[in-house]
């Protein structure tokens, strides 16, 4: 697998459209396995399963202009996770990161839902959670979602995928 880093993204009609029009964008070179944006750096991550598709899209679409900005492409390493062998994915996973919330509060909010395997700690206020499917992952990021951490803010939930 291989990653091209793409800066100066803006997202002047929302995060979601800009995240299809680079799905779109990048699929004229080859398949695109994955694309995880950094709305507040203005990045993107993009994901093919071969290395020629990456320097493809390197010589295709660096100086790019997309919504009235001059795209910058480079050769990338896997988006970075604080848990090892694992990278984070915008799909949807059986493996949760958890940010801005304590290992207690998670273990205590998901202790009642039968497909959670194990939440571990991933460092201050991180957990990791393994679910036994898709739908189960999904149940528990609703659920700890739904709730602001304790000192008031979001608390933030990332899928990640195995290397």
């Amino acid at each position: 697998m291989e990653f091209v880093e793409v800066s100066n993204v803006t997202f002047p009609v929302g995060i979601e459209y800009t995240r299809r029009t680079l799905l779109r964008l990048f699929r004229l070179i080859h398949n695109v396995e994955d694309i995880v944006l950094d709305v507040r750096q203005g990045q993107a991550i993009v994901s093919f399963a071969e290395s020629s598709a990456a320097q493809e899209a390197l010589i295709s679409f660096d100086g790019f202009v997309l919504f009235g900005r001059a795209l910058s492409v480079r050769i990338a390493p896997p988006p970075a996770s604080p848990v090892a062998g694992y990278i984070v994915t915008s799909r949807v996973t059986r493996y949760l990161l958890i940010h801005n919330a304590p290992y207690l509060a998670i273990v205590v909010k998901l202790k009642h839902v039968s497909g959670v395997e194990s939440v571990t700690s991933a460092g201050v206020n991180r957990c990791f959670v393994v679910t036994q499917s898709v739908d189960d992952a999904t149940q528990a990021k609703v659920l700890v979602g739904s709730h602001c951490s304790r000192w008031g803010t979001a608390v933030l939930i990332s899928f990640l995928r195995k290397l």
